[in-house]
């Protein structure tokens, strides 16, 4: 009785974060089973292909903005936020910029891109989701939840009922699914991004490009390969499989995302809390709490996703129709793969509350490279099977080196 109070008391205090968490994660739960339905894991692989790189921008995006805003804000001057929101939009339009530009030498080039049309609405919605993003984290912490939950009851509405009205009347493609994502995303956060940019700055000697870039500049070089580790098999996936497969992928990554609602609200709300802790309780106690959290957590995750496996053919049929229901092993591996991706989660709070983003760098390393090496003649062996059972092996290089790290290796706080 005593655990479960612990755990009832934990997700009381954060109950607001996970409510909104929740809300977003459901809202793209629903959107995506929509977009599933009605395009058919073809076109749904097409559509998620596009996807994936509004997902690397975000990746980006996530190193340098995101995860240093998070970090560090509790010990920046007046008017950080300010010049932060600047160096976004900055970024938020050259992506728009190279996108174009991509358009322009595609069309000068004759057409020669394969899903070249795709080009353009990646563009856009990346600029969006930037932006969204971006204001979503500022009210984070600034501790603004009722306004934070406001933003994304509408965005989640305005995405859900573009995407009924384009099924509807039959305009549904996945070009068309792009931009009503970056319509939903841009309506809700340009306007004020560039209005908290204009804001006087108090403190204008501080240099936020630098203090970001040497945070983040180990993250920046992480997420690259994060992306190429965790989507190089799905790539290859694509390109031998074709794009039905591409649909499949997307259709697990969907369903298991409806429980990464746990995995999101952690890295809203963790981060922070453990480089607070550490600040005023020491390296010991901040390690404790991540522990805590973790064993916490888990306890809720864990059996959620066992259910998941048992249940997945039927899962996928009452989700996305009986045309995906030939795909139930690939959520099973998916399955598998969440309960690597959550002690990953954990084991890189503590790298990036302690600095030492590095050790993260490295993991990649050795994980993306053994992807490059394996990931063709995996999934021409096995297909599908080769594709989940490549995602499960590059979490546990991953786990595998960072606990090493942690357990043999890294003690100290870099400076």
């Amino acid at each position: 009785m005593k655990l479960i109070d612990k755990i009832r008391a934990f997700f009381k205090r954060s109950g607001a974060y996970f409510f909104d968490q929740a809300m977003v994660s459901g809202g793209s739960f629903l959107l995506t089973i929509m977009l599933g339905r009605a395009l058919g894991p073809e076109a749904f692989g097409t559509f998620s292909l596009g996807w994936m790189g509004v997902l690397f921008v975000s990746s980006l995006q996530q190193a340098f903005i995101l995860s240093p805003l998070l970090s560090l804000f509790a010990g920046q001057s007046e008017g950080y936020l300010v010049r932060l929101a600047r160096l976004q939009l900055v970024i938020a339009f050259l992506t728009l910029f190279l996108g174009v530009m991509v358009v322009w030498a595609n069309i000068a080039l004759g057409k020669t891109l394969a899903f070249g049309e795709l080009i353009f609405p990646i563009a856009l919605a990346s600029l969006g989701h930037q932006l969204y993003d971006f204001r979503r984290k500022s009210l984070m912490v600034l501790q603004k939840v009722t306004r934070l939950q406001r933003l994304d009851a509408i965005v989640v509405s305005t995405q859900l009922l573009l995407a009924a009205g384009t099924i509807f009347t039959d305009l549904l493609s996945p070009v068309n699914a792009l931009f009503l994502l970056a319509f939903s995303y841009s309506i809700t956060s340009l306007i004020p991004v560039c209005l908290m940019a204009i804001k006087p700055d108090p403190a204008q000697t501080q240099n936020v490009l630098v203090i970001h870039w040497n945070y983040g500049r180990w993250l920046g070089a992480t997420a690259l390969l994060q992306w190429f580790n965790g989507n190089f098999f799905i790539l290859a996936g694509g390109a031998i499989l074709g794009t039905a497969a591409m649909g499949a992928i997307r259709m697990a990554q969907t369903i298991t995302g409806a429980l990464n609602v746990f995995l999101l609200t952690l890295e809203n709300f963790v981060p922070v809390r453990a480089a607070q802790t550490m600040r005023t309780e020491g390296l010991s106690a901040m390690r404790k709490y991540l522990q805590t959290i973790g064993v916490k957590t888990a306890l809720l995750f864990f059996p959620l996703l066992a259910t998941l496996a048992l249940t997945a053919p039927w899962v996928i049929d009452l989700a996305f129709g009986a045309s995906y229901v030939q795909y139930a092993f690939v959520l099973r591996g998916f399955a598998v793969l969440y309960c690597l991706v959550f002690v990953g989660t954990l084991l890189r709070f503590y790298f990036r509350t302690t600095g030492g983003t590095r050790q993260i760098f490295f993991g990649y390393i050795i994980s993306t490279g053994a992807c490059l090496l394996l990931a063709q003649p995996v999934v021409q062996a096995w297909g599908l099977t080769g594709i989940t059972a490549g995602l499960v092996l590059s979490q546990i290089l991953i786990c595998a080196w960072l606990g090493f790290q942690i357990r043999f290796s890294y003690t100290r706080i870099p400076s």
